[in-house]
């Protein structure tokens, strides 16, 4: 099987768009027009929530990626830096595809640290206005911040962890979907993991299938990666799990050998 390379997926997204430009030039509207509101205000002038920015390390990233992770590993597990400190690297470089206001990465950076690892932190964002969690890049809780369309972002180098919770993987056009997640995925090192939310239907940009649909696209996924090395796996979130929570209807764990 040939290798896989980020820069493959790009143009096949980049080609696709140029045959559906009316279809992209719309997403690309309502996209700008969602994430004008994030710095402290968490309403359109419709007054729906639309684009949740203040997502917690213990109240999302954690219960929905640890219920996921007990089922990938098929063992008891409770916390999830000492997740990633089990992959036995003192040094992790970690990318969050829609860093939000850098909650996330900031705590987690915190987390890691008292176990002894020095993590690299990237975050990717869409934002031209956030500064909440530009002032966290100033005072060096994130490394890197990258703006611009994730779906030809490319990391500079391999990471060894890509976290995704409703970032651009969860809201995508459904036509870039699949290309998306294997680009990303062709991203991350030997031994590397990778975390994501999926849904079938997003509401702040309009995209929309059935479950039958995503869960299609997510089988696409999984012939790609698993005779090129990859372990993948696809769980619906529990309905526990939602109680007072916005989360999505799956979790994607995608496992680098």
């Amino acid at each position: 099987m040939g290798q896989l390379k980020p820069e493959l997926f790009v143009r096949k997204i980049k080609r696709r768009n140029a045959r559906n430009k009316d279809e992209w030039r719309s997403y690309l509207k309502r996209l700008a027009k969602y994430t004008t509101h994030v710095s402290g205000n968490y309403f359109t002038r419709s007054r729906h929530r639309t684009w949740v920015q203040d997502r917690l390390y213990g109240m999302h990233y954690e219960p929905v990626f640890t219920f996921a992770l007990k089922r990938f590993y098929k063992r008891p597990v409770y916390d999830l830096a000492n997740e990633l400190a089990a992959l036995g690297k003192k040094n992790l470089t970690v990318l969050e595809d829609g860093a939000g206001q850098g909650i996330f990465l900031s705590d987690l950076r915190t987390n890691l640290r008292k176990l002894g690892i020095t993590p690299r932190l990237i975050g990717l964002h869409a934002e031209r206005r956030n500064p909440r969690l530009f002032a966290r890049k100033k005072i060096k809780d994130i490394d890197e911040l990258n703006r611009g369309l994730a779906e030809y972002f490319v990391p500079k180098k391999p990471v060894d962890v890509i976290f995704s919770l409703f970032g651009s993987i969860y809201y995508t056009p459904k036509m870039h979907e699949v290309d998306h997640i294997l680009k990303f995925a062709s991203s991350l090192k030997p031994g590397g993991i990778m975390l994501a939310g999926v849904d079938s239907i997003v509401a702040a940009t309009f995209t929309r299938s059935t479950k039958r649909e995503e869960l299609q696209r997510l089988i696409q996924v999984k012939k790609v990666l698993t005779p090129r090395g990859f372990k993948v796996r696809v769980y619906g979130v529990p309905p526990h799990l939602l109680l007072g929570r916005s989360l999505p209807e799956f979790v994607l764990v995608v496992k680098r050998d």
